[in-house]
């Protein structure tokens, strides 16, 4: 678990340790999750951004557009 910790805070530099985003460290099988907070979703638009070759503002719109307010239905 450390070592994913590790990880989290070299891709995201502008999370500190005091805030450590714990439904980001378990992995899932598929290494996605479509059911992150909000929160969590913006700490990786920078890396998303970057590793899909996109500006930081299509990445935010993108994160924007697919997220909803936590209650079921669409």
């Amino acid at each position: 678990m450390q070592a994913r910790l590790d990880t989290s805070w070299l891709q995201n530099p502008g999370v500190t340790k005091a805030w450590g985003p714990a439904e980001l460290l378990p992995a899932s099988g598929s290494g996605l999750d479509p059911y992150l907070s909000p929160k969590a979703a913006a700490v990786q638009v920078a890396h998303g951004a970057k590793v899909c070759r996109l500006a930081v503002a299509k990445m935010q719109a993108l994160v924007a557009q697919h997220t909803n307010n936590g209650l079921p239905g669409p």
